[in-house]
């Protein structure tokens, strides 16, 4: 039986794609700092182990990728945690862009880095990212978080070159707007309204390219999977030309705001 490791196991992309892996006939080892929602998943799943880790937390961290190091086998893995704490720069506080900086960047490499010696040693193996279209696009009021994203994608593209050789793959998925609590906190909280420019895709249509990501069909383990595919063009465009974004920004923020009104309508996003 294949073994599929994933941290954030227990938000809304770590619970789908879990069950998304369990119904492909894995093993789980399923990592998450919430020791209680971890509980909750051994009384679903069978073939299900736990790691519960604060990867915010330098010596939690470090056990975990000592577990990874010491771990029979892993077949996928998929790098899941991230935070956001939408704000303009001016107003965010040092803590906000630290614990940022923490979860999504470094805590990150480490995994990856920890996931790519043991699978290099294997000689085989899939590395995933949850990365974000805003790592393509600087988003206003998500400045830092895109940093993080923007890094982690060149990280991971340097990684994918040097694994290659030895039978590791590595790819990444960038969501333009995920409906996860994370966008629901976003869409009350200030969130740039780029995110919703269009109806953010459900934690199962992730998951089931996670899982896509490390199959044997033609289109398989590739670098990079955007969600949807039509937002990468725009984001790429702007990527490009940087200063394209504050020609069009007002627009994109009216467009935007009339898609939060429409999302949090849609769900019911209140603060309770």
């Amino acid at each position: 039986m294949k073994t599929f490791f994933i941290n954030g196991a227990c938000g809304g992309v770590g619970l789908a794609t879990v069950n998304a892996f369990h119904q492909a006939g894995y093993q789980i080892w399923a990592s998450d700092i919430n020791q209680s929602a971890l509980d909750e998943l051994t009384k679903q799943y069978s073939h299900l182990k736990t790691s519960c880790i604060d990867v915010n937390d330098k010596q939690q961290l470090k056990k975990l990728c000592e577990e990874i190091a010491e771990a029979p086998q892993i077949d996928v893995a998929h790098v899941n945690a991230g935070i956001v704490r939408p704000n303009e720069v001016v107003n965010s506080t040092p803590l906000d862009i630290d614990l940022q900086l923490d979860i999504n960047l470094r805590s990150a490499l480490h995994i990856n880095r920890a996931l790519a010696i043991k699978m290099k040693n294997q000689k085989s193996g899939h590395i995933v990212n949850t990365v974000s279209m805003g790592a393509l696009i600087s988003l206003p009021c998500s400045a830092v978080y895109c940093a993080t994203k923007a890094a982690l994608r060149s990280f991971l593209t340097a990684m994918h070159a040097e694994l290659k050789p030895f039978g590791v793959s590595v790819s990444g998925i960038y969501p333009s707007g995920i409906h996860t609590p994370m966008l629901q906190y976003e869409a009350l909280n200030h969130g740039s309204p780029l995110n919703f420019l269009n109806m953010p895709v459900s934690t199962e249509k992730v998951a089931n390219t996670v899982l896509k990501s490390a199959g044997k069909t033609w289109d398989a383990k590739r670098l990079e999977y955007y969600l949807p595919y039509s937002d990468s063009i725009s984001s790429r465009i702007i990527n490009t030309f940087p200063w394209l974004l504050q020609k069009i920004y007002p627009l994109f923020s009216y467009l935007g705001e009339k898609g939060r009104a429409r999302y949090i309508r849609k769900f019911n996003v209140t603060d309770t």
